[in-house]
């Protein structure tokens, strides 16, 4: 593979893996390991594309999907990260957690300098903790831990047509312990 599709992911990845309440701090020192079938840069629409199967893998972290597509702003940095496949996933430590915060949708955006990811159809996130949300779209912000989930794709109450897809479903598991 080309160093330069290597140093854009991993200069992407390690943006995207900074965030404290979403992995390790540890994690963006790690080396950054990128397994796809294909990958295209394109300089004049500012993208790079991977294509096969892509798994990205930095310390606990791990993205993979069908598809990668990665959006630069004009200074060169990431903007916006598309992971998308029969099912997108993504897993990763906190800091301080024996567990795995995972996610997993059809479609995955992630916009490093705005601190969010946000999974759209079929989305599952779960903290490794005991909470466990899951709706047609979830907005996750990485830094406050704050979610917002809705049961339309678009994030409207209700499809064009006025009825609901489904119902967003979210689970918080008791904290004590019994005895």
């Amino acid at each position: 593979m080309n160093r330069n599709l290597r140093i854009d992911l991993g200069a992407a990845l390690m943006l995207l893996a900074s965030g404290p309440v979403f992995g390790l701090a540890s994690d963006s020192d790690q080396p950054i390991n990128l397994e796809a079938d294909w990958a295209e840069r394109d300089d004049v629409k500012q993208t790079t594309v991977y294509k096969g199967a892509v798994v990205v893998t930095q310390g606990t972290m791990r993205i993979s999907g069908d598809k990668v597509t990665m959006h630069y702003d004009d200074e060169g940095e990431p903007e916006k990260i598309i992971v998308t496949g029969k099912l997108a996933r993504f897993r990763q430590r906190a800091d301080g957690a024996d567990t795995y915060q995972r996610a997993k949708a059809r479609r995955m955006e992630f916009f490093p300098k705005k601190d969010l990811v946000i999974l759209v159809r079929e989305a599952d996130y779960s903290d490794g903790q005991g909470f466990k949300i899951s709706g047609e779209r979830i907005v996750y912000n990485t830094v406050t831990g704050n979610a917002r989930a809705a049961s339309t794709a678009s994030g409207r109450p209700t499809t064009k047509a006025g009825k609901p897809k489904g119902r967003v479903k979210i689970t918080i598991q008791s904290k004590k312990k019994k005895k």
